[in-house]
């Protein structure tokens, strides 16, 4: 799995334990594993900032690992 992710053994590990994981290292190991994912966002009475910042992480690396941020 490693080699067709582009990982070695300690970053499967890692990914395993669900630690180390990037929108980067996702997208290859869904690639690898020939599958795709999704995300459903529901609205919540309360949220947590950490997991508003999280979200934000997460699209801002999506826009910059597709090139988007050069579009706002």
């Amino acid at each position: 799995m490693g080699e067709r992710v582009g990982v070695g053994k300690a970053q499967i590990s890692k990914i395993e334990r669900g630690k180390g994981l990037t929108i980067k290292t996702v997208t290859k190991v869904l690639d690898a594993l020939g599958m795709s994912a999704s995300v459903v966002l529901k609205g919540e009475q309360e949220i947590d900032k950490n997991v508003i910042a999280y979200i934000v992480a997460a699209i801002s690396e999506f826009a910059e690992i597709h090139h988007l941020s050069d579009f706002y």
